[in-house]
């Protein structure tokens, strides 16, 4: 992808700054002032990539990558599946997941898509199509990212009938299903495949397999997504390469089994320090064991796709330098943090960023003004 050379960089953001080009000037100098050599782009950008339905604009985003590029900065290109428009979610309810309680979400913050909708894979089907035809063959894009942080599931109409489809493929006949789910235990034979649902609160809470199976039903679920996603953009750009960012011991997705759908493993790096339960040795400890294995899927070097000390900065002190150098020394191919420049408002404002959102304030590393200068001397070094 690189070669050897040492991704360094962030998650960025500039559509929420598209009214300030003097600010999205002034990131680039500050970027190359820390060595920043790689950014992600597009993780969050559907509303403004397609801000009405059918009305696509990509311009801002060529711009945004063309500039960066022109400046020695790469992008990871993502594709925004992870938040959908305010219109498609009250335009189309299916596209909101159902809780396990049956109950459909309203329209909410992110990564809670039914991922067996086919209306909503048509609609992610059609941006991702228009950002391969744009970008696909571009060579300021070195890698795509598939969604974000994927995880969760769906208990709606659709993945009820998904899941008892995947049942009849795991077991043919239900004589089988209730042998290995011990079914008769409590008298729960089934006797029609209609009968089976997915764990509820209010229903069937109590036969380990039948969770055991949703869990492994809810991860190929995923994993479908993902090649989904993969797949229509590779009928654009055959040669394009894929991540898609991990999470510390999560157990809602089969990391092994995901990883071979991808090129490049990656994770995102939170761990909390100072915990009452661990010594901090015993937390960095846990977080090597994490480079190890997250190498271990693919054999090869992996990207550490986000760090951050998030809400602990004063107490964390220089332990995001160290976390980003153990992943290095332990064959990770990329540094790159989760905010580029803080948001002016929203979920992540008390996130600690490369840059603030205003000018001289809060810091990338310890809590003074100097955020870009320790940046760029960890990308220098």
């Amino acid at each position: 992808m690189q070669g050897r050379k040492l991704l360094h960089g962030g998650d960025y953001n500039p559509e929420q700054w598209l009214d300030r080009p003097d600010i999205l000037a002034q990131d680039i100098e500050l970027m190359k002032k820390a060595r920043v050599n790689t950014v992600t782009l597009g993780v969050f950008s559907w509303s403004v990539l397609e801000p009405e339905e059918g009305m696509f604009n990509l311009d801002w985003l060529a711009d945004i990558i063309h500039n960066l590029y022109a400046n020695g900065i790469r992008t990871i290109l993502a594709t925004p599946s992870a938040a959908r428009p305010a219109w498609l979610a009250h335009k189309y309810p299916e596209v909101r997941r159902v809780r396990a309680d049956r109950v459909r979400e309203l329209y909410n913050r992110r990564q809670n898509y039914c991922y067996t909708s086919p209306l909503y894979r048509d609609k992610v089907r059609r941006i991702d199509q228009k950002l391969a035809q744009r970008f696909g063959s571009d060579p300021a894009v070195i890698l795509w990212h598939i969604s974000n942080e994927m995880g969760g599931d769906c208990h709606c109409a659709l993945c009820q009938a998904e899941f008892r489809r995947w049942l009849q493929a795991r077991y043919g006949t239900l004589e089988a299903l209730n042998k290995a789910w011990n079914a008769r235990f409590w008298s729960h034979d089934y006797t029609n495949w209609e009968q089976i649902e997915s764990p509820a609160p209010q229903g069937e809470n109590a036969v380990q397999a039948l969770a055991l199976d949703w869990k492994r039903f809810v991860s190929d679920r995923h994993i479908d997504f993902l090649k989904f996603e993969r797949d229509t953009v590779k009928e654009i750009a055959p040669n394009a390469k894929f991540t898609a960012n991990m999470m510390y011991r999560f157990d809602g997705i089969d990391y092994f089994k995901m990883a071979k759908e991808i090129d490049v493993a990656s994770w995102d790096n939170y761990p909390t320090w100072h915990k009452p339960s661990e010594t901090v040795e015993e937390t960095a400890l846990d977080t090597a064991m994490m480079h190890d294995l997250i190498y271990s899927m693919k054999g090869k070097p992996f990207l550490l796709y986000q760090l951050a000390a998030r809400f602990q900065a004063e107490k964390a002190r220089h332990c995001r330098a160290c976390r980003a150098a153990d992943g290095g020394a332990r064959r990770g191919q990329c540094a790159v943090f989760p905010v580029a420049r803080q948001p002016r408002r929203g979920g992540k404002v008390p996130w600690r960023s490369h840059r603030p959102r205003w000018a001289g304030g809060c810091p990338f590393f310890y809590g003074d003004c100097a955020g870009w200068v320790k940046a760029g001397g960890f990308g220098r070094n």
